[in-house]
Order: structure tokens, then sequence, then C-alpha cells
């Protein structure tokens, strides 16, 4: 039976959250968050069937980017068309990067003619257990290591399934205020655009969810069974978030996407707060 990305990562985290808590019963000890360990943790994880394979693109930034310095709002429709580079216009501020991709990352679901998932990487922010009953598990999801096959979503369904933000009929309802800093750059008929999120206020994914497919502590707690994991006792948050596009000048389409979401968890399980972090990548093209 296939399983969705998000009830793999709601596995995973009841995982880390059982793991912690025989790690603090036997240790006393809480094992502290370091992005140190990033190196040593990695391994790329593919978790849904493989419909069709396709090329994967990777976009790669040759130019300085045109660094958006203010949020305010100044326009609402994207770009106009240009025959020359030299027309283009190349300073954007954040609030007309954000409608650009708010705009063409929404119409993936409606009228793209296929999604695919090229690569997703999920990888620990902290050490995991060495000994334990826990112990294989964890080197089973972090070591083990898989190849980058991709997932191709060709029809309404599956991309409101697979593609951001999962289960919805939109991919993003970002605001320019929840945006830290965003670049835009044009070469080729094509933007290139880069967004970086704001830190999630304390105990919340209040900006992280307008535009990502969040872990919530209400679906680790539903999907827990267990009456000792309660929602009131978790709370989960986004730190650094990252968004990267390749929209077509022309037709406004999104050909590219690229994110990184950070995601910290606290669960307090008989009294002791267990902490707990990790990382999701995605990497998708898009065709029309």
């Amino acid at each position: 039976m296939k399983k969705t990305s998000q009830n793999y990562f709601l596995v995973f985290t009841l995982t880390f959250m059982l793991s912690f808590v025989a790690c603090n019963k036997a240790n006393d000890n809480k094992t502290e968050l370091t992005k140190n360990n990033e190196s040593q943790l990695s391994s790329v994880i593919n978790t849904e069937d493989i419909l069709v394979s396709t090329t994967t693109t990777t976009t790669k930034e040759t130019e300085k980017p045109a660094i958006a310095t203010t949020a305010k709002r100044t326009s609402t429709t994207q770009p106009k068309s240009a025959t020359t580079q030299s027309s283009i216009k190349q300073y954007y501020s954040i609030s007309e990067i954000v409608d650009l991709y708010n705009t063409s990352a929404n119409k993936v679901k409606p009228t793209a003619k296929v999604a695919t998932r090229n690569s997703q990487k999920l990888v620990a922010l902290q050490k995991t257990p060495t000994s334990g009953p826990f112990a294989s598990i964890f080197k089973e999801h972090f070591h083990k290591g898989s190849s980058n096959k991709p997932l191709a979503c060709s029809n309404k369904e599956l991309k409101s399934k697979h593609f951001l933000i999962c289960n919805k009929d939109y991919t993003s309802k970002l605001k320019a205020d929840m945006v830290s800093s965003a670049s835009c750059t044009y070469k080729d008929g094509k933007y290139s655009i880069v967004i970086k999120l704001k830190d999630d206020p304390a105990g919340t994914q209040n900006y992280s969810s307008t535009c990502l497919t969040v872990i919530t502590p209400k679906l680790i707690a539903d999907n827990a069974k267990t009456s000792i994991i309660k929602e009131k006792n978790i709370t989960a948050t986004c730190k650094g978030c990252i968004l990267k596009a390749t929209i077509d000048e022309k037709t406004g389409n999104i050909l590219t996407l690229y994110y990184k979401m950070p995601t910290y968890i606290t669960a307090k399980v008989f009294g002791t707060n267990n902490n707990f972090a990790f990382y999701i990548e995605q990497d998708w093209s898009i065709s029309w």
C-alpha cells in the first residue's frame, strides 16, 4: 500500500519521540540540538512509489542576485514580458517576489501537466541514539541511503496529495511580512527567486504552514495511538525555511521548486520534555 510523505514523517516523529523517552529514562540526560551533526547523519529518502522517471533539474545561480531590501507592498502584478534582458526589471520588493511566487505556485495543482518530485531528503539535526531498543530504527532511517528516484504526479489527485501543500487545493498563502529576505534574478527568459522565511513564533507554525507541508502536534498525537502522547503536550515550530523557484517570464509558470524545512519538536512525556529536530528537503520540476 502506498504511503504519503506526510504519514512517513509522522511515523518518523513518533519513533523519534519514543526513542527519546527511552533514552531519557535510561540516562536522565537531554540530547542537545546541534546543526554540526548534519554532515554525519544525511540520508536520501524516497517514500513514494515511482510512477514516471523524468530528468532531474537543478538551477544554479550564476549571476549576482538582485536583493529585495523592503517588504513594502508596491505591486500585485507580475513583471511584464520583454524581449531583451536589458529591458527586464532587475530589482523587486519582497512583496513583488512573494506575489510572483504565490501566483505561479498556485497554478500547479489545477493546470500543470506533471509535477515531478526529483528527490527527497530527511536529515537529523541532532545525534541519534547509538544504543538501546530504537538504535537500529534510527540507523535504518538515517544511514541506509537510497537512490533519488522521481515521483511523477500526473493528475490532480496526485498533485494534491504530494505537492505543497499536501491535501490542500492551493500551494502558497505566503505574505511579505512572513519573509526575512528575498531575491530575484532574470536570465534567458526565466526568473530565479529565493525566499527565506522568518522563524515561526515560538511554539507555532504560523509562517511555515502557509507554504509548506508541516507536521502539526495534532497530526503527531492523532497518529501516535497511545494515551501518553497528547496534542496539548506537543509543540512544533520551523526555523530557517527556504524556498527556491524558477519561473518562466512569458507564461508565469513555475518550472522548478526546491525547499528546505528545519523542524523542531518538543513533546512532554511523563513530565519530561523530549526535544528532537530534523529537516526535510524536496526538489521538484513542473511541466506544462
